[in-house]
Order: structure tokens, then C-alpha cells, then sequence
């Protein structure tokens, strides 16, 4: 007997799906799962210009249109989905990626089937973490200073009502289960798993291809603001006066939509202030081959200054390649390290003094840095998620 499984997308850079870490995550995960079972029948709801399907027992249903942070969380097109499911096999489990939609996908399937079908909630990003046991509110969601709460309200509410709540790190479970005990005292929050996301197998058996000239530095993150991008720029402007070096920025952001650039006009800014810096070059990969290719070309990397991080596949991908990334020591980056802990930095000046040593010679074998991720293989993550997904089904 087969399983039919609703998987709601969470594609928030529909400019360029290859650079979208939630497109990224889904589309390997269920790749490896289909081809392990063949009783597994996955429908995705999708990008109306992905246009393609992923594989054998995989249906990608084309809903959404456009995207920006704030439609991509609060439009929930019951009426349109609803016609959608009446046309599906009957759902056996939802898989969403979205948790502001959590409650609803599971009312609409629950009024259609006059049962409740299970439902598993993703969180790929919270609006929110603790600075010395206070709460503080991601200001890229904070718009005039006042969504940011009510948002992460959604996401806890999304923990109550999910059958089982999967996030990338125990820093994530942390503060969830922390807010919840804030806002919501004595509320229930369903069962919580550690899935990270995955690491694509060809970064691990790609060879090191570093051409010995100038070192090259790597920040492969989104240009946001609130990942630290202005500061960590001007950290790299000081320390250009001392050191040489090749700042590569692979930057996803790139192709973003008028709509994008007008909520956050900020990118644009720190993307012009790179092209006026003499050591810095935009390195923008349009596939996955050309994003491996700038990753086994670097030296090092940084990685975002973001303290609500929960977990980075940025940063997991160039441990993977066997090359070090320098991280905060905050959020999920501990654990993104844990077997070279010497890459984690508490200060400014920590992280001008271990770029240095770095950029004079790396203390780490690639063996030692790729053990960092090994447990976050594409293959094992598929494997947890669909141990996960039939223990729920059972």
C-alpha cells in the first residue's frame, strides 16, 4: 500500500531556485527518499515557473506565483488548495515548510477527510532568539517595530497544532521550547527532532582545485543586514591594510525582484559597496556545479555574524569540501563545528587574529574539517526523514 505525501515548499528566493536553501534541502531530501522507496508518493506544492519534475513518484503542483517575506507567510489560498487536495490521492502525511501555514494546511485537510492527517513542521528560521536570557526580535521581520512578535507567535502556535516539529539544531529546540514556556505557560508543544539539513554528496568527493596566488576569502551568504554583512565587510576593509587578500562573495541574493528590493533596499547598498572594494569580487553562481566550483576554489570562509542562526548549510557545504569557516560562537554554530572548535570566534578581534592565522597556513586537515558534517550526508538525512516519516504513518 503506498504513502501519499502533501509537502508545502518554502521557496523564498524564487529568482534563483539553485541558490534557495529551502528548495535546496526539499529537493535532496525527497530525490534520495523516492528512489530508496518505491511506495512513496510525494506532492510538492511549488513555484508556477519551477517547471519540472524531480524524479519518479514525485509531483511538483505549480501554486504560487510570486514571493516576498511577508505573502510567503501570511497568503494561504484555502479555496485553491482545497480544490488541489480533492484532486490528490487521499494524504496520508503534510510536510510543511512553512509554519505560519501549519494550522490551516492541517484544518483544510481535517474538513476534507473529517479526520486529522498528521502533520510535520520544518524550521528552516525563527524571528527570534535570547541575548542573556532576554528575547530579541529579528529586525528584518520587525517592519516599523511592531510584526516580529506576532510572528514568532505563529511559529509557536505552528509547535502546538504540528504532530511532530523538526528544526536543524538543539540551539533551535532551546529557544522554541524557551518562548513557549514565555508567552504560552503550560501550553503543549508537539515532540521536537534534530534533522538538519543536507549536504550534497558531490561537495564531499570533490577535490581541493585552490589555485596558490592571492588567499582567497569566501562569504557565500544571503547580503542581508541582519547577518551582520555591513560589519563583517568593514572588519575585511580594516584588515586589508594589513594583509592581502581576495574577498569572493557568492551571493544568493542576486536577481532579486523589484518587489524584494523595495522591502529591504539594503542588499542593493552593500552589493555596490563591494563593487567599489579593490580586494572584493562578486562571484554569483547561477547552478549548483558553478557554486561548488567557487567553494573549491577559496581558502577560507566566514560565516554570518547572525546570532539566531539555526543551523547553516552555507557553512556546512564549505566544511564539507574540506575547508575552514570561521564562525561566531552563538546559535547553532557550535554545533556546525563541533569537532574543530577552534574555528569558533567571541569577538572582533578574535576573528581578525584566527583570519590571520589562517591566511598564513590552515592547522587543519581536510579530514578534521569534513568530520564536522559527515552526519549530515544527503543520504543520511533522507534516511532520518523517512524513518521519521513511516514512524509517524505506523
Amino acid at each position: 500500500m503506498s504513502m501519499n505525501i502533501l509537502v508545502n515548499l518554502n521557496i523564498s528566493n524564487d529568482s534563483n531556485f539553485e541558490a534557495d536553501s529551502g528548495y535546496i534541502f526539499q529537493k535532496l531530501i525527497w530525490e534520495q527518499i523516492c528512489s530508496m522507496r518505491e511506495d512513496i508518493n510525494v506532492f510538492l506544492l511549488g513555484h508556477k515557473s519551477m517547471g519540472e519534475e524531480w524524479g519518479r513518484h514525485m509531483k511538483i503542483i505549480p501554486i504560487f506565483e510570486k514571493f516576498d517575506k511577508y505573502s510567503t507567510r501570511f497568503h494561504f489560498d484555502w479555496l485553491n488548495l482545497r480544490e488541489i487536495v480533492r484532486n490528490l490521492p487521499k494524504i496520508d502525511l503534510v510536510i510543511n515548510n512553512q509554519p505560519e501555514h501549519s494550522l490551516a494546511l492541517k484544518l483544510l485537510l481535517a474538513s476534507e477527510y473529517n479526520k486529522i492527517v498528521p502533520l510535520v513542521s520544518y524550521y528552516h528560521y525563527l524571528p527570534f532568539h535570547y541575548i542573556n536570557g532576554k528575547i530579541v526580535f529579528d529586525e528584518s521581520q520587525n517592519l516599523l517595530g511592531f510584526p516580529a512578535k506576532f510572528i514568532m507567535k505563529k511559529n509557536l502556535e505552528a509547535m502546538a497544532v504540528s504532530d511532530l516539529n523538526l528544526i536543524g539544531s538543539d540551539f533551535g529546540i532551546e529557544i522554541c521550547r524557551k518562548a513557549c514556556q514565555e508567552f504560552y505557560p503550560g501550553e503543549k508543544l508537539g515532540p521536537f527532532k534534530k534533522l538538519p539539513p543536507p549536504v550534497e554528496q558531490t561537495l564531499f568527493k570533490q577535490k581541493q582545485h585552490t589555485v596558490k596566488s592571492l588567499p582567497k576569502i569566501l562569504y557565500n551568504q544571503r547580503l542581508y543586514k541582519h547577518y551582520g554583512t555591513d560589519k563583517l565587510v568593514d572588519i575585511l576593509c580594516d584588515l586589508a591594510q594589513e594583509v592581502r587578500f581576495e574577498l569572493i562573495v557568492s551571493d544568493p541574493t542576486a536577481k532579486r525582484s523589484s518587489e524584494r528590493n523595495r522591502l529591504d533596499p539594503h542588499v542593493a547598498k552593500i552589493r555596490e559597496k563591494l563593487n567599489g572594494l579593490p580586494f572584493a569580487k562578486i562571484q554569483h553562481g547561477e547552478t549548483r556545479e558553478d557554486y561548488h566550483s567557487i567553494i573549491n576554489n577559496i581558502d577560507i570562509a566566514i560565516a554570518p555574524l547572525k546570532p539566531s542562526a539555526l543551523w547553516s548549510m552555507a557553512v556546512a557545504d564549505v566544511l564539507a569540501a574540506g575547508k575552514p569557516v570561521l564562525c561566531p560562537n552563538v546559535g547553532a554554530f557550535p554545533e556546525i563545528v563541533e569537532q574543530t572548535p577552534g574555528l569558533l570566534f567571541d569577538s572582533e578581534s578574535e576573528l581578525i587574529s584566527k583570519l590571520k592565522q589562517l591566511i598564513e597556513k590552515s592547522k587543519y586537515s581536510e579530514e578534521q574539517l569534513k568530520s564536522n558534517v559527515k552526519g549530515v550526508h544527503e543520504t543520511q538525512i533522507a534516511k532520518a526523514m523517512m524513518k521519521i516519516v513511516l514512524g509517524i504513518k505506523l
